[in-house]
């Protein structure tokens, strides 16, 4: 069986009548401010407005954008750490600091600002920080941004300078002005140089006297070949007409018909039989007669008309080869002078095609380098469009707008939370003091703390 031992209902409620002038003194004061701040507390007007951010763009040149036709998406989910960076963003110095000069430019600013005094100015974009209340709508990518003052239409025309403002400066952190500009200067600069190597790879073509070095040199190289064996042939003729006009020479002073036979010359082959005819002759009239006589006198005139004749016939045809050795040698010289030739045009050649493919390289490298800065140029030039900003970016979800009542003091809530607070105050105030009294305050008490028997209690009473 539970016995219990205090009345703790009994005991508040003995406490509440107890305190109970604290209670209604502090309810009284609570409601008495309530009532005085919402009737005489200047009203504070909030514009609102709300941004949407937007999934990032995972790609942007046309090719990547090509090849990835076949994947799932082309976004890429927005982050905490996004969403993070544009409420830095909004409420960063620069972007409150454009906000209030634009509005200093338009007479808009509700209360006069030096825009040259440096602390005033900052000292105003805390007051504009301040008064701002940036807030993310849970589970979205949605970010409400309010701002609080007495003038509606001054709070309706600094949330949308806000904007304007974030916007601008956020476009210009994403997508940086110079950008565009640089990407086209490098473009034309590319593409004036690839002018110039062109010219200079026309000049040169223009010096080679052909477009095509390297099929002139192979050309060439075939044709000093078909001349280098012209030359071996050449040169082994010289050489066999000099042996045989040397024979000839030496068989004309050992005067010896037998080597005269084989030249191939008619005249010369029946002049030589003829001699040889006539010096059998005489070596068989030797056999009969003595050198002195009269028949072999008449046989070695013979042989010499014969054999003068011949020498002569000999001399013509060793003249004749002479002649032709000096052609020999002439055709050779014709030919070593065109074979040097070609050495000498495929060497100024070769020094062309070398020139030549080192300017096709720099012009490959140079297309290729403009290609890069015209797309990245045009990249630049669609990503620098609102459109194109509104699209993978972000977006004003609503413009903003003024409350049409004011947001403090709002009568009707604060009123009854007046009332309320100020009535949980006395009890904790009644409670407190409760608490810290240590005199007797029932008849339990005496029988309690001072053990003695309690006989009858008299309630104070208070004169009217």
């Amino acid at each position: 069986m539970i016995v219990k031992t205090e009345d703790y209902v009994r005991d508040l409620t003995t406490i509440f009548f107890a305190q109970k002038r604290i209670v209604l003194l502090t309810t009284l004061l609570f409601t008495v401010l309530a009532l005085l701040v919402a009737f005489l507390w200047p009203p504070i007007y909030a514009s609102e407005g709300t941004i949407f951010v937007k999934s990032k763009k995972r790609e942007k040149s046309p090719e990547a954008l090509e090849i990835s036709q076949g994947q799932s998406s082309l976004m890429t989910a927005v982050t905490k750490e996004d969403l993070a960076s544009e409420l830095n963003i909004i409420t960063s110095y620069d972007v409150l600091e454009n906000t209030l000069k634009q509005l200093a430019a338009g007479q808009q600013l509700h209360d006069p600002l030096d825009l040259a005094d440096t602390m005033a100015l900052q000292r105003a974009v805390g007051a504009l920080k301040d008064r701002l209340e940036i807030n993310l709508v849970p589970s979205s990518n949605i970010i409400e941004v309010r701002y609080l003052h007495r003038d509606p239409q001054y709070a309706l025309a600094v949330l949308r300078q806000l904007f304007d403002e974030y916007l601008r400066y956020r476009f210009d952190i994403y997508n940086p002005t110079a950008t565009e500009s640089f990407y086209k200067n490098q473009m034309v600069k590319f593409n004036e140089a690839i002018l110039a190597q062109e010219k200079k790879l026309l000049l040169l073509n223009h010096a080679a006297e052909t477009p095509r070095p390297d099929l002139e040199i192979e050309n060439n190289i075939s044709i000093k070949k078909t001349l280098e064996q012209q030359l071996v042939d050449l040169r082994s003729q010289r050489i066999e007409k000099q042996q045989q006009v040397r024979r000839l020479e030496t068989a004309l002073k050992a005067k010896n018909p037998q080597l005269f036979s084989a030249l191939g010359v008619q005249a010369i082959a029946t002049l030589a039989e003829k001699v040889q005819g006539v010096m059998l002759e005489r070596a068989g009239l030797l056999s009969l007669y003595r050198a002195d006589s009269q028949k072999i006198r008449n046989i070695d005139r013979q042989l010499e008309t014969s054999f003068a004749a011949l020498q002569k016939e000999v001399e013509g045809y060793v003249k004749d080869q002479h002649s032709a050795v000096e052609i020999l040698d002439q055709q050779i010289v014709m030919l070593e002078e065109r074979v040097q030739g070609l050495v000498d045009r495929n060497l100024v050649l070769s020094g062309h095609q070398i020139e030549m493919q080192r300017l096709n390289r720099e012009l490959d490298l140079g297309r290729q380098s403009h290609d890069i800065f015209m797309k990245r140029w045009e990249e630049a030039r669609i990503n620098s469009s609102p459109e194109a900003n509104s699209l993978f970016a972000i977006n004003v979800l609503s413009r903003p707008t003024v409350s049409a009542a004011p947001v403090f003091p709002k009568r009707g809530t604060l009123i009854p939370i007046g009332i309320l607070a100020g009535y949980i105050t006395g009890c904790c105030f009644a409670f407190v003091r409760e608490f810290f009294d240590h005199t007797f305050k029932t008849p339990e008490d005496v029988s309690r703390y001072a053990a003695l028997p309690t006989i009858f209690s008299i309630p104070e009473y208070e004169e009217s």
